[in-house]
């Protein structure tokens, strides 16, 4: 096995649990033997020790681990300690294979002026990456990439395009090749964002002269990086889409798409690849390789979607339902629950545009179970169905749908009898599905509780304390009874029902001095 292949050669998860582990700084103490051989030690769950022979090829001869994975295994901690190494050399911390020390070296663009420079700078401003774990600032790595970007635009202003360019590239690459090693709350990847944003930008303006082939060929390369998609860092495939309508190097462009479908592995960048391969196939008048390459794609939901809209254009519109039905089984067994959503909303449009009512209710009404959006879906309903006929079909559906299997449709069931000022069946729903434990839920609603129906909600909340406080209660459960007591000293009548219960506890939980502490401090 090839060290260069190892993505390629391992399974993905593996892959990725290793990179976690070295971004995590769990591979440590590595030691060299001998020519070929490496030692080192992970951290997991528990502490491992790990050799890997390489040859001066960069083969991967025999590899051993004391995990429980059988002999001869290409396990998680042998994969991170490869990672590892080839992170060293290439930051030629360790001395490795003649082959391996010249792994990804550092490209100089001669073409750009100053390349050296910014290049020094920009990664003088990443150097957090090689920090221990949480030590980064991402938001301070991001102010200063900013400023980086500033820079570009202000030199594109004065007409310095080349310089423009090479900063804005230098943030793109640079950002990418580091990206894994930061524990980042967006605001990196947001600048790299911009960046590329900006470069495309200035692609498309004619006022710019037009690129070189040499900028052509390397972001070309920057898609074999999975990180940009993964981490949707920036649009590389966008800003290669950009660079052949301008240098109608179309050719160009679409083996490096053709390259990238062959490395990538996440499924958000793979579908925007494909996008833009189909584009370029059709400026090539190759249209008759679109649906080949759809169906090669069609796992991925996005894909599916594309190949439905084809359909429907065509006017295959049952088809197009068919296809999109096809895929949500695979996708909830995935659990991609979004990508249910998706395909449902699909369909929802087409049933829509055809008229289809009954067809397109009961996609609204699939929607509205499995949706985080449920409110959303609750005013379509509401449009779909006749105001003399609402209230009993409101009735229907609640009936039908299990909220212990659906819990998070509490809070939207919830809304609906608030819009609808249905304040019984508020505090019926209240009494049937929410507890004690509900606690966050509860104090969310309780000032509309407190104001349509304050007795009913009194005597809830004391039948859900009496049933709470038992020989089980546990600590942990003290400061929330004692919160839901706070609330109900605010309702009429709320002072004296409290200090009926505070007395009930005294007299039964005598022994439990802390709990009675704590009901006494409201």
């Amino acid at each position: 096995m090839n060290i260069d292949n190892l993505q390629q050669e391992v399974p993905n998860k593996i892959y990725v649990k290793a990179r976690t582990l070295c971004r995590y700084g769990r591979v440590k103490n590595i030691l060299r033997e001998s020519r070929n051989i490496w030692n080192g030690e992970v951290s997991e769950h528990e502490h491992y020790i790990m050799e890997v022979c390489i040859d001066d090829n960069g083969e991967a001869r025999h590899w051993y681990c004391d995990c429980l994975y059988p002999p001869g295994t290409m396990c998680i901690h042998v994969v991170a300690l490869i990672i590892q190494l080839k992170r060293e050399w290439k930051k030629r911390r360790l001395e490795g294979p003649a082959c391996l020390t010249k792994v990804h070296p550092p490209r100089v663009i001669p073409y750009f002026r100053q390349i050296k420079a910014y290049s020094a700078k920009i990664r003088k401003v990443l150097k957090n990456s090689k920090h221990e774990r949480f030590a980064a600032n991402p938001g301070k790595v991001a102010g200063e990439l900013s400023s980086f970007i500033n820079l570009a635009k202000k030199r594109a202003s004065d007409g310095g395009y080349e310089e423009a360019f090479a900063i804005l590239f230098l943030v793109i690459k640079l950002t990418g090749e580091s990206y894994e090693d930061f524990y980042d709350d967006c605001s990196i990847a947001d600048q790299c964002n911009e960046a590329s944003l900006f470069l495309i930008s200035l692609i498309n303006d004619e006022r710019v002269p037009k690129l070189p082939e040499l900028l052509t060929r390397d972001f070309g390369r920057l898609l074999s990086n999975d990180d940009y998609f993964a981490f949707e860092l920036a649009r590389i495939e966008d800003i290669i889409s950009a660079i052949a309508s301008r240098t109608l190097d179309v050719p160009t462009c679409m083996s490096y798409i053709d390259e990238a479908l062959q490395n990538v592995r996440n499924h958000a960048g793979i579908h925007s690849l494909v996008k833009h391969k189909i584009t370029f196939l059709r400026q090539l008048d190759k249209n008759n390789e679109v649906e080949p390459l759809i169906n090669r794609f069609l796992h991925i939901p996005q894909v599916r979607k594309m190949k439905a809209d084809m359909l429907c254009n065509e006017g295959r519109y049952s088809q197009a339902v068919a296809l999109l039905t096809e895929g949500i089984q695979p996708a909830q067994e995935d659990g991609q629950l979004n990508s249910v959503i998706d395909l449902e909303e699909h369909k929802l449009s087409i049933f829509q545009a055809l008229g289809h009512r009954k067809k397109a209710l009961r996609t609204i009404e699939t929607l509205f179970i499995q949706s985080k959006d449920g409110l959303k879906y609750y005013h379509l309903l509401k449009q779909a169905i006749a105001p003399e006929d609402w209230g009993a079909y409101a009735r229907k559906l609640a009936n039908t749908i299990d909220i212990s299997c659906h819990p998070e449709l509490r809070d939207i069931f919830i809304h609906t009898y608030m819009e609808e000022k249905m304040w019984d069946c508020l505090l019926t729903f209240v009494e049937k599905h929410l507890r004690l434990a509900d606690e966050q839920i509860l104090e969310r609603y309780d000032s509309v509780l407190k104001t349509v129906r304050p007795d009913r909600t009194l005597r809830y909340y004391r039948s859900q304390i009496e049933s709470h406080i038992g020989d089980d209660i546990t600590q942990e459960d003290y400061k929330p009874v004692a919160r839901v007591l706070s609330r109900m000293k605010k309702y009429p009548q709320g002072v004296v029902i409290v200090a009926e219960i505070i007395a009930q506890v005294e007299r039964v939980h005598f022994r439990r001095r802390k709990l009675i502490k704590e009901l006494q401090s409201i």
